[in-house]
């Protein structure tokens, strides 16, 4: 009963390990980059499979493997993409029924209108925004996670330690495995 928005390079929606998967997403010939369901670098398939990766006796099995995933990949195939993309692809996470928005991208400017729809996302729609807070490997601090209204979450290792890469700083939320 839950939809979890990803923004990213695109999903292999073809995956063995999304047989059973609720995947659907963005294909519009005039915003973000299409087709969502291809993924040329392998990072939002990645990102998808730890979410909601199939139970089905192969490799991992994803933390909800029924949820159902909307997807728009605003990462362009030479690894850019634009705070304008990031705004548009969170509206339309909005109007497609989004519960909460994950997020594996950073910038360093603030941006008002990022700042903004976040903002509005949360305290008009309920929706949750997450965002990566950077693998700068110190405190720099990285946007959308750098707003008030995202939840800004960085690397731990298995010890519970951030590792070098992971950025950390006071905006940071929480650390959840990533090494």
């Amino acid at each position: 009963g839950v939809t979890v928005c990803v923004m990213d390079t695109g999903v292999n929606a073809n995956h063995p390990d999304f047989e059973s998967s609720h995947l659907n997403g963005w294909n519009s010939t005039t915003d973000f980059v299409i087709p969502w369901n291809q993924d040329l670098d392998g990072h939002g398939t990645h990102i998808t499979g730890i979410l909601a990766a199939s139970d089905n006796d192969r490799g991992y099995v994803g933390v909800a493997p029924e949820v159902a995933v909307y997807f728009i990949r605003v990462f362009t195939q030479e690894g850019k993409f634009f705070s304008s993309d990031v705004v548009a692809a969170a509206e339309a996470c909005r109007d497609n029924g989004a519960d909460f928005i994950s997020m594996s991208l950073g910038g360093y400017g603030f941006d008002q209108g990022e700042h903004e729809i976040f903002r509005d996302l949360h305290l008009k729609h309920g929706i949750i925004s997450l965002a990566s807070a950077g693998n700068t490997g110190g405190p720099g601090l990285i946007y959308p996670a750098g707003y008030e209204y995202v939840v800004s979450v960085t690397a731990c290792n298995e010890r519970k330690r951030i590792p070098t890469f992971a950025t950390y700083n006071s905006f940071v939320d929480v650390a959840a495995p990533g090494k």
